[in-house]
């Protein structure tokens, strides 16, 4: 089962600060519409071999104030239904974190094949901005490094 942190808990944002905040660790995020669930079981599939293709670094405002940061991705009605991919990366590993994908994805929104994919273990779940709530990924390799877990 699946760990769900509701995000209007007080200790929420204290929380989310030990979850991205290992020193050695880079942290970046994903907007889609796509099923979360299965990103997590799959991994996060990438027409090309870069993570700034499809991930953008997380920046101090959303460490700092991740309930507003992520009701903003939300955007003005665009993207009800997104969800927040949530992804962990040892430093030493950030440059062969993409991998050669070779199984077509249950769910793909585009006609071209995937590529590459960031696997499971390097996700550490997802929010869900229409509920405000994160659901932790068990396949991610360092939730047992993760202080309040």
């Amino acid at each position: 089962m699946k760990e769900k942190i509701l995000m209007d808990n007080p200790e929420f944002e204290e929380q989310f600060r030990e979850l991205v905040g290992l020193e050695d660790v880079s942290y970046f995020y994903h907007v889609t519409p796509e099923d979360p669930e299965q990103i997590c079981e799959e991994g996060l599939f990438l027409l090309e071999n870069r993570l700034s293709s499809t991930t953008i670094e997380i920046p101090q405002e959303f460490i700092d104030d991740p309930i507003t940061f992520s009701l903003g991705e939300r955007g003005d009605g665009y993207r009800e239904n997104a969800s927040i991919i949530l992804l962990g990366i040892p430093d030493e590993n950030v440059k062969y974190a993409i991998e050669k994908n070779y199984v077509k994805p249950r769910s793909w929104n585009n006609i071209e094949f995937p590529e590459y994919v960031i696997p499971p273990t390097y996700i550490i779940g997802y929010i869900d901005t229409s509920t405000v709530e994160l659901t932790l990924n068990e396949k991610y390799d360092l939730l047992e490094e993760t202080p309040y877990i």
